[in-house]
């Protein structure tokens, strides 16, 4: 019924659909699960049939009725052996506790575009990419308790194709976790190129006590951004009075163009507790300094939120790592977060 006003015809049709058809399933023989595409023909010997079909299916463990159809392209990859590693990817997870003892745990995954296969119609003048970025949370049992995942299609004038390429990609969301050990498997699905990259790692979210609620992550921040209203904010983890945070979730730092390191991270404390904060800076595991940090007086929810700065124009290139020693009340808690400096 598309481009007509001819809806009688095309409701006739649905409905013998509806009331003139007959569905066939089966189980395939085939066992092995290696994420390629199978292809089905189905015939039939009566004549006068019509036959609607599936060309085919992906080899993959467990059911994929729910998911979406580029959720399924993209998990093939991980069934072809180990993860994949086609093009630079950036993935990772924050946790951010709270005194009810479930935590926010923000996910973010970062990929350049210059690093998708971009595809142009000299007829039409335009160019085409297109990926999926699919982030997936187990418990310690291995069971799945989250699939987040977004599709991102880039279309734009041919002659603005250098300008696509120089993007970047940014998938964020923010489950809520339990306290446990999960597995965090994020995966960018580049779909034109049939090219993939994942990164795998660990999420902890410990378990407040009776008197403590556990400290954040340390966050190495990759660009802070005034905004305008904060209204509807309150307790998200990366807004800080009227700046938002982006998490930096592992590019490296590059010499003579990134003069700073910022950093950040929250922690809850009663109204009488005295807190206070050491942040230490160790390269090849030896110090290289270390500072005392003055920690503002919690806010009404006895939340505290810090952000501060490094100077690291000087410094060579190599892995680093920022060392938190945090003390609220009489308790201590260390938080570790790393970072690369590159020529």
């Amino acid at each position: 019924i598309r481009d007509t006003n001819d809806l009688a015809s095309g409701f006739r049709r649905i409905d013998e659909d509806n009331r003139f058809h007959y569905l066939l399933t089966y189980a395939p023989s085939n066992a092995r699960f290696d994420g390629k595409f199978r292809k089905i023909q189905v015939r039939v010997k009566r004549e006068g049939m019509q036959v609607f079909a599936r060309k085919g299916y992906l080899a993959l463990r467990g059911p994929s009725q729910t998911r979406l159809s580029y959720e399924t392209a993209a998990l093939a990859a991980f069934d072809r052996g180990k993860p994949p590693n086609a093009f630079p990817v950036s993935a990772t997870g924050f946790v951010f506790p709270d005194p009810k003892g479930r935590a926010k745990v923000p996910i973010v995954v970062q990929v350049k575009t210059r690093d998708l296969h971009f595809q142009i119609d000299q007829e039409k003048g335009t160019y085409a990419a297109q990926a999926a970025v699919v982030a997936t949370v187990k418990n310690s049992d291995g069971q799945v308790v989250h699939t987040l995942s977004q599709q991102y299609v880039l279309t734009g004038a041919a002659k603005e194709l250098e300008a696509g390429r120089g993007g970047e990609i940014l998938f964020y969301r923010q489950p809520e976790l339990a306290p446990g050990v999960y597995s965090l498997e994020a995966l960018v699905h580049d779909a034109l190129g049939q090219r993939a990259s994942a990164r795998l790692s660990t999420l902890t979210v410990p378990a407040p006590s009776r008197d403590r609620t556990p400290a954040s992550t340390l966050v190495v921040v990759r660009q802070i951004e005034k905004v305008e209203s904060t209204e509807g904010t309150t307790g998200l983890p990366f807004f800080y009075g009227n700046l938002l945070l982006y998490p930096n979730a592992g590019q490296p730092l590059r010499r003579g163009i990134d003069g700073e390191l910022a950093f950040y991270f929250a922690c809850h404390a009663g109204p009488n507790d005295d807190s206070s904060a050491t942040l230490e800076l160790l390269h090849s595991g030896r110090s290289m300094a270390s500072v005392r940090i003055e920690l503002p007086r919690p806010d009404p929810d006895g939340r505290i939120q810090h952000v501060g700065k490094l100077p690291v124009e000087k410094f060579p290139a190599g892995t680093y790592e920022l060392r938190l020693q945090l003390r609220t009340g009489e308790q201590e808690q260390l938080r570790t977060a790393f970072f690369t400096i590159m020529e």
